[in-house]
């Protein structure tokens, strides 16, 4: 029995704490974007759609590495594929900060998408393979991190500004990040896929492919709710946009707190009952959020439904990941494909919702996920306890 229990020990090695650190790096450059956007409509003379297209393009990153990391990984490593992708992300920041035209500066977004997306799927990979039965705890500390960096660039924008370095400046320091970064953690052996490649271009199981359908929906939700969140608060709530875009912090803190916890909460119960319950959270809070006519009641209701939403990626995602012991890279892969077609396509759907009637009532799409999102959570619960793998 003691033999068991120090096999299970959940432990942060080296291997997890730089696949940690790795995803909070994809994290921060994922979330510079937004505040860089005002300084390069300015410079470059863009347009608003333009501008947006910066964020599609990184989406677009995401889908394509969604269908090739999985390959690169078995083919040259974690290692390599990591680090890579990472280097990679940075340049693309780089010609971000260089792009003298609209064209490379989508091109540097759409560079940033790829190959930081290729680390994406990596850190997941990694850390199923390290830490087997326990890693839906390693899936929530990490997007703790991850979390934790998704806060930090608005104020590291507002910081090299205020220095008078510009705000190129946290490009250049996000690439010496990365440097410091490797030199802490370039040694540490990822490891390579656990099966011959052969096993690994073998078909995932029909059971993945419904938890792929419910991981599509929540990450919809998650993002539908953050983009238009202050746009409603402002349209619908009457909050000034200042104000607004300022309780828009109250999902994300939320999201933050919630994956705090996200980890002991995943070592204590299983990922599936962590994920209805999240759903039932965020069925309670957005009503709130949505309907009631108080603009600090709706901005309560936004802290519940942030809450709810904090830990459904994780704990799907493991669940999914479960599903193909072995193939650990091409489950974390085939997933991201959720996450980039839910990030390119819900805040287009709602917005075009609410174009043809309101953003109130393109509202009621939030709501509707999260129902679909309970029933494909029992859809894809058939089939267990009958050979096919389970996970946590």
């Amino acid at each position: 029995m003691r033999a068991t229990q120090v096999k299970h020990r959940f432990a942060r090695d080296p291997v997890t704490w730089g696949a940690y650190l790795l995803l909070g790096y994809f994290a921060f450059l994922l979330n510079v974007l937004g505040p860089l956007l005002p300084f390069l409509r300015e410079e470059l003379g863009l347009s608003y759609a333009q501008a947006s297209l910066h964020t599609s393009a990184f989406a677009v990153g995401l889908l394509i590495a969604s269908v090739t990391a999985d390959r690169l990984g078995c083919r040259f490593g974690a290692r390599a594929v990591l680090w890579c992708g990472a280097a990679g992300m940075a340049a693309g920041g780089l010609l971000l900060a260089a792009a003298p035209n609209f064209p490379l500066s989508v091109l540097g977004a759409l560079v940033m998408g790829t190959l930081g997306s290729m680390t994406l799927v990596q850190v997941s990979a990694v850390l199923a393979r390290r830490h087997g039965e326990r890693r839906p705890q390693a899936f929530a500390e990490a997007n703790a991190v991850a979390s934790v960096c998704s806060v930090l660039p608005p104020l590291a924008v507002g910081g090299v500004v205020a220095a008078g370095l510009g705000w190129r400046g946290v490009l250049w320091f996000a690439a010496g990040l990365l440097a410091v970064l490797a030199g802490v953690f370039a040694r540490v052996g990822f490891g390579r896929p656990g099966g011959p490649e052969a096993r690994a271009r073998e078909a995932l199981p029909a059971r993945y492919w419904r938890l792929w359908a419910v991981l599509l929906l929540v990450v919809a939700v998650e993002f539908g709710v953050a983009f238009w969140a202050a746009d409603f608060l402002s349209g619908v709530a009457g909050l000034t946009r200042a104000g607004a875009a300022t309780a828009v912090s109250a999902f994300l803190l939320a999201m933050l707190l919630g994956r705090l916890a996200g980890g002991a909460l995943l070592s204590r119960l299983p990922a599936r009952r962590v994920v209805a319950l999240s759903l039932i959270v965020a069925l309670l809070g957005f009503p709130v959020y949505w309907l009631v006519p108080v603009a600090a009641v709706r901005i309560l209701g936004l802290f519940v439904t942030g809450l709810g939403v904090a830990n459904l990626y994780p704990a799907l995602l493991s669940l999914a990941v479960g599903t193909a012991p072995g193939r650990e890279d091409v489950a974390s892969a085939r997933a991201a494909l959720a996450s980039g077609l839910a990030i390119l396509l819900a805040p287009f759907l709602l917005g075009a919702l609410a174009d043809a009637s309101s953003l109130f009532l393109a509202q009621a799409v939030v709501p509707a996920l999260l129902v679909l999102a309970g029933g494909a959570l029992g859809w894809a619960g058939r089939g267990e306890g009958r050979g096919t793998p389970s996970g946590p």
